[in-house]
C-alpha cells in the first residue's frame, strides 16, 4: 500500500487508495457527473498485483457517459480524467471482426498525461463490470473486442442515474436516499 503521505486527506475503500496526482489535475469539474456504476479491475501485467477503481458517470448537463480511473492499489500514476464511453464503444465496435490489438490502440482517446493511464483503462475495459474486451487467447499483453461486446454495450447504455425522488429498496422496503452528484474533496 502506498504510504506517501499528502496535505490533504485521502479516502481509503475497499482497501484501495487514491493516487493523487498533482500535476494531472481532472480538466472536468467532478461535481458535472452523477456516477452510475463503481468498479476495480485487476491490472493487466502478471508482474503487477493489485486493482485499479474506476467509475462509470453520467455527465448531468449532456447525459453522455464517461469513465475514469480513481484508485490504484499499489504504485503508478494515472489520470482521474474522464473519458467519453461512447468514443471507446466506437473505436472497438469497428474492430469486432479484426484481429487482437494493442492497448495502444486507446491512445487515440487518452491522449496525454501518464503512460499508465492507457494499460489502466485497458484493464476497466477488460473487467467484468465493463466487459468490452478480453485478453487475445495467444498473448496476454493482447486485447479482443469481447465476443458478447453488443451486449455489454446494451448493458452499459441502460445504466441510468437514480431518481430524485425517494426510492424504495424492493428488498426491504425502506426508503433510500439516491445517489447525488459527486462533489470534489476538501
Amino acid at each position: 500500500m502506498n504510504t506517501e503521505t499528502t496535505s490533504e486527506p485521502t479516502k481509503v475503500t475497499n482497501g484501495l487508495q487514491p493516487d493523487v496526482n498533482k500535476a494531472d489535475k481532472n480538466d472536468d469539474a467532478i461535481s458535472d457527473y452523477v456516477v452510475l456504476l463503481t468498479g476495480e479491475a485487476p491490472k493487466l501485467s502478471a508482474k503487477s498485483a493489485g486493482s485499479i477503481g474506476f467509475e462509470i458517470g453520467q455527465h448531468i448537463e449532456s447525459k453522455q457517459k464517461y469513465i475514469r480511473l480513481t484508485t490504484n492499489s499499489s504504485a503508478g500514476l494515472y489520470s482521474k480524467k474522464w473519458f467519453s464511453l461512447s468514443a471507446f464503444i466506437d473505436l472497438l465496435s469497428n474492430r469486432k471482426d479484426e484481429k487482437p490489438f494493442k492497448t495502444s490502440l486507446f491512445k487515440a482517446i487518452v491522449a496525454g498525461g501518464s503512460s499508465n493511464t492507457v494499460s489502466f483503462i485497458a484493464a476497466t475495459m477488460r473487467s467484468k463490470s465493463v466487459g468490452l474486451i478480453a485478453a487475445s487467447p495467444n498473448n496476454l499483453y493482447l486485447h479482443v473486442v469481447s465476443d458478447d461486446f453488443d451486449k455489454r454495450v446494451t448493458e452499459l447504455n441502460k445504466l441510468t442515474p437514480p431518481s430524485t425522488d425517494k426510492l424504495t429498496d424492493k428488498a426491504t422496503d425502506k426508503a433510500t436516499t439516491p445517489k447525488t452528484p459527486v462533489k470534489p474533496n476538501k
